[in-house]
């Protein structure tokens, strides 16, 4: 899909909702000038494809500006640099996730090309195949909150990093991330890949016992309104790194588990656990 205009489209969780590109196509391609701007929010983009040299099979950026918030990248492949997103604008991503995602060239999560800008604050960049970066750099990128694991993470590149503190990495290739309240050399973060939406959907939630838990500034960008699984921030003085929020589950009298933290047991099933699969199943927009 070609967008060459300023365009909001929301979802209602990218949990719930889809864009797939079922492994043929790239699923959106901004044109816009630098006058216009593409603002996503609570989408999953999976599946996509590019099979020329220009990368970014879930989103390609040739200008312009993209807000990307509380998205989910996942298993989107690029012929070129950027598995999920090539940038040659700005791209301003907050409380998002990116797992599965390779690039042939480099860039496996994201490509950040010469002049462009690229924002990353409160994500978690995790599990994107460890033989190239999983963000390959040549403009400026700046990052805060965000972990980086089980990927090669950043490139080595002509690009410029910025840290502005609170990230989290498990070698120490994004070697800019310098601040005292950065974190490198990490062998054990404490996510752990979790089943939501009736088990459709795979998300990274911390356990209690994560090193990530209140580690990340209570003015962060996002540190305020809700994560992408609904939760209220900062659940305690701080907030977490990364893109979702640990909350303890909530346990009544009843027996209720509330695992997606809204307070009830919403499902219909007899065994007291919030598994969501009383939602009205959505399909999926097959691109």
């Amino acid at each position: 899909i070609v967008i060459d205009k300023s365009l909001v489209l929301n979802g209602v969780g990218a949990t719930l909702v889809a864009l797939d590109g079922a492994n043929k196509t790239r699923i959106f391609h901004f044109t816009g000038n630098n006058s216009k701007t593409l603002e996503l929010n609570n989408i999953r983009f999976q599946n996509g494809r590019s099979n020329d040299s220009g990368g970014g099979a879930a989103i390609l950026i040739d200008s312009g500006t993209v807000i990307i918030n509380k998205i989910t990248f996942k298993n989107n492949h690029a012929t070129g640099s950027g598995g999920a997103i090539n940038n040659s604008g700005i791209a301003q991503i907050y409380r998002s996730t990116f797992f599965e995602n390779t690039a042939s060239i480099d860039g496996n999560a994201i490509a950040n090309n010469s002049g462009a800008t690229l924002i990353v604050d409160h994500s978690t960049i995790i599990n994107n195949n460890s033989d190239k970066a999983a963000i390959d750099n040549a403009g400026t990128a700046t990052f805060s909150a965000t972990i980086l694991s089980n990927n090669k993470n950043c490139s080595s590149t002509s690009g410029t990093y910025i840290s502005k503190g609170f990230n989290w990495q498990t070698s120490y290739t994004c070697s800019s991330f310098t601040k005292l309240t950065d974190l490198y050399n990490q062998a054990t973060h404490g996510l752990q890949a979790t089943l939501t939406n009736s088990g459709t959907t795979q998300v990274y939630k911390a356990i209690s016992t994560s090193k990530i838990l209140d580690k990340a500034g209570a003015k962060s960008d996002t540190c305020k309104g809700t994560d992408p699984l609904g939760t209220s921030l900062p659940v305690n003085t701080r907030c977490d790194i990364g893109a979702i929020e640990y909350k303890l589950a909530t346990t009544s009298g009843s027996g209720t588990n509330d695992d997606d933290h809204n307070g009830r047991d919403d499902d219909d099933d007899d065994d007291d656990t919030d598994d969501d699969d009383d939602l009205p199943p959505l399909s999926l927009a097959t691109i």
